[in-house]
């Protein structure tokens, strides 16, 4: 069983997921450059945002309504990327789940508006999330010797 204080990113994946200044890509960079295995960071990262995304997928119609910041992003990427939405939303989520363009968040909240089905975007989004994930935490302990070193911090 892990210490318990990696469990933190569970709820660090899920307040970040909506609120970007809680960074669970850099949570996920520094846990891995403690020495915890990265695919465990990358599991515990993407299972907190998923919650969130399950959330967002069922109840996201209420909250673009009521977050009008949200509801800009959405409708950023409504305006931006409609048509390969309507064609490809599983394609378009999978490669976001990854790389994070265009935002998971939107394409989350967007789902059923476009008819993608719950059981098919959600299990994208856990693994497209624990692949970027495990990468960060992999590389974790590299990325921040080198930020420490460009930064003069110690």
């Amino acid at each position: 069983m892990p210490p318990v204080e990696i469990l933190v990113l569970v709820p660090i994946g899920f307040v970040g997921s909506v609120f970007w200044f809680v960074s669970a890509e850099g949570s996920a960079m520094y846990y891995g450059s403690l020495g915890y295995h990265p695919l465990l960071i990358g599991l515990l990262a993407a299972l907190g945002q998923c919650v969130m995304y399950v959330i967002l997928y069922h109840g996201g119609s209420r909250l673009v309504a009521r977050w009008s910041w949200l509801a800009r992003k959405v409708e950023a990427l409504r305006m931006r990327y409609e048509r390969r939405l309507t064609t490809g939303y599983l394609s378009v989520s999978s490669v976001a789940a990854v790389t994070g363009v265009p935002p998971l968040v939107a394409l989350m909240t967007l789902g059923s508006a476009f008819g993608a089905r719950f059981w098919h975007l959600w299990p994208l989004a856990l693994a497209g999330r624990t692949i970027r994930f495990t990468v960060l935490a992999a590389v974790g302990e590299e990325l921040v010797a080198a930020w420490s070193s460009w930064s003069g911090c110690s």
